[in-house]
């Protein structure tokens, strides 16, 4: 049977624990929580380390990869070296390290970290939630981020049904990167293959619960109770309107011939605010019916994965039973709600902001960007 929680007991002194995620796995909230608590955890032997003025450790993370973080450019390898350094300066009885960039990381970054932390004293913690909860974050995620412009629908046929290319390309070992962190079963088994299956737990994460995860944190890290508080800082996804008035909001400016402006969530919500958007008219993102069968299969794939022996897990595996998806019917009815909201705040970034407009280089860099961000990782 798997380990369960009652049998798993705080790392060892001398340790590092490394929280790899994934995304949208509650990882704001927690590294938020472990940065305001940092001087209780201090006082008890832990030592929480990020990369200097950040919150936790992604961008040192995406330098180990030798990836861009925010922007185009790679980030210097010197700086993964730097925090590596640090680090292992650390005198603390115990280390904690939080990023969920490092989910990207393959066998050799695994190996590179093994190597430079001590394969004994690295330990490592991966943040669980259903994959039915994650796909709707992920879009809005992607959304937010500009990656993309398509709706939720059209984003998750190609997430569920990949293109030929796709196939083609996970035949070669490029696998589609939301699967790379997503499919837990499958990252999971790609850093207990390389540390072993008693340092790395697996941790639950339940949103009816949220205590539970930084009870599960205090129980590896062998500090009281109580010491790991919620912070109130949040990555809220958005609800289904204001996603597709963000979503038609860019789609109207891309077609306009502009790039569409980077736009923090405080910023769109006033602008929200002033074209007539009504929060409490609006619902959660939630699976269509037609992905529930496919979903509910791979999510229990998942779960029956981490029953096997020796797997380390804390928290309720029976999340992931397909019992517990909600999906959403398909509207047959027009709403152009999304689209009138979506026009007065074109209008007001028209008139507010000094916008670029888009050419042929834009369209090239950025495919070029995601195709060396592929072959990279």
């Amino acid at each position: 049977m798997s380990i369960i929680e009652e049998q798993i007991q705080a790392i060892p002194r001398g340790s590092i624990l490394l929280h790899i995620g994934p995304h949208k796995t509650g990882t704001t909230s927690l590294q938020a929580a472990l940065r305001e608590n940092s001087a209780a955890l201090k006082a008890h032997g832990v030592e929480y380390i990020a990369q200097d003025g950040k919150p936790a450790a992604n961008r040192v993370a995406r330098s180990l990869l030798r990836l861009p973080f925010i922007g185009k450019e790679v980030v210097p390898y010197a700086e993964w070296e730097q925090f590596a350094q640090k680090v292992n300066q650390s005198d603390a009885p115990r280390i904690i390290l939080s990023g969920e960039e490092f989910s990207f990381c393959g066998s050799k970054e695994i190996h590179e970290l093994a190597r430079v932390f001590g394969r004994d004293r690295l330990h490592v913690v991966i943040t669980i939630r259903p994959i039915a909860r994650i796909l709707p974050s992920q879009w809005q995620l992607d959304l937010k981020s500009g990656a993309m412009i398509q709706s939720f629908d059209k984003w998750l046929h190609k997430v569920l049904d990949p293109s030929l290319a796709w196939r083609c390309a996970s035949l070669l070992g490029f696998q589609h990167p939301f699967w790379f962190r997503h499919h837990h079963d499958e990252l999971y088994q790609r850093w207990a293959k390389v540390l072993s299956q008693n340092k790395v737990t697996l941790v639950m994460v339940d949103e009816a619960n949220p205590n539970a995860q930084y009870e599960a944190f205090e129980r590896i890290l062998g500090v009281p109770s109580g010491v790991i508080r919620a912070s109130e800082v949040r990555n809220t996804s958005m609800k289904q309107l204001q996603a597709d008035i963000s979503l038609e909001a860019r789609r109207i400016l891309r077609a306009e011939g502009w790039t569409a402006p980077k736009i923090k969530r405080a910023e769109l919500i006033e602008y929200l605010k002033r074209a007539g958007y009504n929060p409490d008219l609006d619902v959660p993102v939630l699976l269509p019916e037609w992905a529930r069968l496919e979903v509910g299969k791979i999510s229990e794939s998942i779960a029956a994965a981490f029953q096997r022996p020796g797997v380390r897990l804390i928290g309720d595996l029976s999340l992931l039973d397909s019992k517990h998806i909600r999906t959403v019917s398909p509207c047959n009815e027009a709403d152009n709600s999304a689209s009138v909201l979506a026009r007065k705040i074109v209008d007001e970034i028209k008139a507010n902001r000094v916008l670029r407009r888009r050419d042929h280089f834009d369209s090239i860099s950025s495919i070029y960007h995601k195709v060396i961000t592929k072959l990279r990782r």
